[in-house]
């Protein structure tokens, strides 16, 4: 009942979610309801209810009436006057009976013989005979299963005949008596009545052409022209069929009905049973665009199979992200159980490429997807939206962790925002304290994408690492190396351990006795540490387990930089990260460590900035052609690089904050041009809480020659406000 009507949130146990039935999918279609008499009297009332008023609820929904309009047809192998309750057969208005087989004349027979031999030839391509007497064996034999038992027997008879084919290295396949089934044999007339040499021809090869891709035809042919291809060569004929394919079933799925003639029915029905299956169990859709990719590959796999080229395999593809991957196995597996397909290893893989998502156009390089994730209701968005707004671009996505959200949750949501914003170039997760500061490698495994994370995040971490992802040259790990300079530059000298100098770090290992336990994690740790962390102190110490009496470490703590305790002892110290044994020495432990170490590693001496200030009109010209829509990157660059260095000697801009306002002066510029383009006037939706410092006419003055210049070369007015804007973030501390 369920399953037809829908189910209501908390309608028995383990119903954990609201879910729709087969007549809200159905709504303005047809329902067909395969042994209908298998629903029990409630849901029989149920359906003729609908069928009276066009109202139905989910099971376990009170006063909720839900409409919907279908053509209902139901179908069952029962008797309908003991099966169905009265006032729902009266309802439907025609009643047909389909006749078994044997109530069926010979022509009708002979039509469903010859329809079902014509398809094994078809994927057998080689000439396929029947002798007489298994023909009329065929015919005649009590075929209890009807014609789902007449095609399962043809086809047992046809592959024993094909098997023999293979052994014999024959030309063509003959089915005698010995391929039939036994209960078929038994039917037959004594030989001596038959024409032992008759024989009927069923069909020729199979020369109808088969209207998708074929991966194994492509790589024979390679292969011909090259006795051996280079393995690149092999990738790309593979990655040219995965698209050709996902394209050609993306019209057939919805345009064209017929290309299930082409697939087996044993394959297309095992496919169609996944689908439902695992609607629930794989965390992507499956549906008909992906059964009729797999099932069209399957079909030219099983005919390559046939065609006894079973030493031609597949060249191993890139490997696809992880979920995917399982996916394609668990789908492998199901094909295994039910109809004795196995597939190697790089046929999974490549269904695996089947589920993933199709990339448009050619692979290019992408910017870096930089995410921000923090506890709080608002401050992951706050600084995302701040950084968007001076960048001019939106390159950085939050995602923000209310203190009372279970960390399940927020995995759960940094999952699917990940799988949205990754372009291809890594993620850099920047995230504060806690859960967050080790999830990401978590999301790394579990995604198959390449992310990085840098803890205690602030603003300046974030515009930095904004303003590098919009060069797409730059890879993750520049971006997380300029992130990472840009905390340890302009955090507080206490973050940057500005005082470390003069302090040793040290790691407190506790147990009970202070030997045990705690002088083995000291010894695995000293191996641990690399030559950057040579001035890490690794101390055992006890810990009364009762009083937990933590003064000894809080007397080590002013002689030494106590950065981190590890041990069986639980011990709180404020603002002292506390590790136990056991997580220490799983893969979640070890990234924290790792993290512990590396913020508090002493700053290295470094340059002021890795940019040097001939190279800004080239980067920004760079980075604006990525983002604008409407601007010139180059009259603009030529233009700030004649009137912006008055502007940043007024101001004493350093080299970074310079090169934001080249950035931002291009991005507002462009909105500019385009308002005025689409709407006839400029009218930007701008910010009021930005404009918090007070300008001058002396600023006015500086800024005046760029503003004129910008107005001139490019057609527009730059209203007051807007003026006001630049100046003030100018003039910005």
């Amino acid at each position: 009942m369920g399953h037809v009507f829908g189910i209501k949130k908390g309608a028995y146990t383990g119903a954990s979610q609201d879910e729709i039935g087969l007549v809200e999918q159905a709504n303005g279609g047809i329902l067909f309801l395969d042994e209908i008499h298998r629903l029990p009297p409630v849901g029989q009332e149920m359906l003729f209810y609908l069928m009276d008023k066009g109202v139905y609820r989910r099971l376990g929904e009170a006063g909720v009436d839900r409409k919907a309009q279908v053509i209902l047809i139901g179908a069952t192998t029962e008797s309908l006057e003991e099966t169905l309750l009265p006032t729902l057969l009266r309802r439907f208005s025609l009643k047909l009976t389909v006749p078994a087989l044997r109530e069926r004349s010979e022509k009708e027979r002979k039509r469903l013989l010859y329809f079902f031999l014509e398809r094994e030839a078809k994927k057998m391509g080689v000439p396929l005979f029947i002798t007489a007497d298994c023909r009329e064996g065929f015919l005649q034999y009590a075929c209890t299963g009807n014609i789902g038992q007449l095609k399962s027997d043809i086809q047992i008879s046809c592959a024993r005949a094909f098997l023999r084919y293979i052994q014999q290295n024959g030309t063509e396949v003959t089915i005698k008596k010995q391929d039939l089934p036994s209960y078929v044999t038994s039917s037959l007339m004594p030989e001596k009545e038959m024409i032992a040499d008759e024989q009927k021809i069923l069909t020729s090869p199979f020369n109808e052409t088969y209207p998708f891709p074929n991966i194994y035809s492509q790589i024979k042919g390679a292969s011909s022209e090259n006795s051996s291809p280079k393995n690149d060569q092999l990738q790309a004929i593979v990655e040219h069929y995965i698209n050709e394919l996902k394209e050609s079933s993306e019209k057939r799925a919805e345009a064209e009905p017929a290309w299930a003639r082409f697939i087996d029915h044993d394959i297309l029905e095992a496919l169609r049973e996944a689908a439902f299956y695992f609607k629930n169990e794989f965390p992507f859709d499956y549906h008909m665009k992906h059964l009729v990719i797999i099932g069209m590959h399957l079909q030219a796999f099983r005919k390559h199979l046939l065609d006894g080229e079973r030493t031609q395999r597949l060249p191993l593809h890139d490997v696809a992200k992880p979920i995917y991957r399982e996916a394609a196995q668990r789908l492998a597996d199901f094909l295994q159980e039910r109809i004795h397909l196995h597939l190697p290893r790089e046929e999974v893989e490549l269904i695996a490429h089947f589920f993933a998502p199709q990339e448009d156009g050619k692979r290019e390089r992408r910017s870096v997807a930089i995410l921000v994730a923090t506890h709080g209701d608002s401050t992951a968005s706050s600084m995302a939206s701040v950084t968007n707004y001076l960048l001019g671009n939106q390159v950085i996505h939050a995602i923000d962790m209310p203190l009372n959200e279970p960390t399940s949750v927020t995995y759960h949501r940094l999952f699917k925002k990940i799988e949205q914003i990754h372009q291809g170039s890594g993620v850099l997760m920047l995230v504060d304290i806690g859960s967050l500061v080790t999830i990401g490698d978590t999301l790394k495994k579990d995604l198959g994408i390449q992310i990085m994370t840098l803890a205690n995040v602030n603003l300046p971490m974030v515009i930095e690492a904004g303003r590098k992802s919009l060069i797409k040259e730059n890879e993750l790990e520049s971006v997380f190396e300029a992130t990472k300079k840009a905390f340890l530059t302009l955090a507080p000298e206490r973050q940057r351990g500005g005082y470390h100098k003069k302090k040793q770090r040290l790691i407190a290992t506790v147990c009970f006795t202070g030997e045990g336990t705690a002088q083995l994690l000291q010894d695995w740790l000293e191996k641990q540490l690399v030559e950057t962390d040579c001035d890490v102190v690794i101390k055992a110490i006890r810990i009364d387990p009762v009083s937990r009496d933590a003064s000894i470490l809080l007397k080590l703590k002013e002689q030494y930089e106590l950065i981190g305790v590890v041990g069986t002892v639980p011990v709180e110290i404020d603002g002292i990260a506390f590790i136990p044994a056991w997580e220490l020495l799983q893969e979640d432990g070890k990234t924290r460590l790792h993290h512990l170490l590396e913020f508090s590693r002493p700053p290295e001496k470094e340059e002021d900035s890795d940019i040097q200030i001939e190279e800004i009109p080239i980067l920004v010209e760079q980075g604006l052609s990525q983002i604008v829509h409407c601007l010139n990157p180059k009259l603009l660059c030529q233009l700030l690089k004649t009137h912006l260095p008055s502007i940043k000697a007024a101001y004493h801009w350093d080299i970074n904050r310079e090169l934001g306002m080249w950035m931002h002066i291009g991005s507002v510029v462009d909105q500019m041009i385009q308002s005025e383009l689409e709407n006839g006037v400029i009218s930007l939706h701008r910010d009021n809480d930005v404009q918090t410092v007070k300008t001058t006419e002396t600023d006015s003055g500086i800024w005046r020659p760029l503003f004129q210049a910008i107005e001139e070369n490019f057609h527009i007015i730059i209203p007051e406000t807007i003026q006001m804007e630049l100046i003030a973030l100018g003039m910005a501390q």
